[in-house]
């Protein structure tokens, strides 16, 4: 605080004031994984990170929730898929074995 003044959030970098998580260790503790998993989300799995010019990974929070719930429903999809299969299998194996 200069001269009994608080500092404008206007001024604070845009990270500063949208939850944003800067450094590898700041991302793997909000997702809860270590840093190498978040390596290879990113590399392999589209985790949204982008690397700032000193080096350090930076992303939101918010970008990072919305990351989690798509992988979250398209593998809940997938399952149902795989269990809707399972269950067409075993049904035409019961038609061919009455047959």
């Amino acid at each position: 605080m200069a001269n009994g003044r608080r500092k404008s959030t206007a001024t604070r970098p845009p990270h500063e004031n949208q939850g944003g998580l800067i450094g590898g260790k700041a991302i793997s503790q909000y997702l809860g994984l270590c840093l190498s998993a978040v390596r290879k989300y990113r590399r392999f799995d589209g985790l949204p990170v982008c690397y700032l010019p000193d080096g350090r990974l930076y992303s939101s929070k918010n970008l990072i929730d919305q990351w989690v719930m798509v992988r979250y429903v398209e593998q809940d999809r997938a399952a149902d898929q795989a269990e809707a299969i399972a269950i067409n299998q075993q049904l035409a194996g019961d038609s061919d074995d009455k047959a």
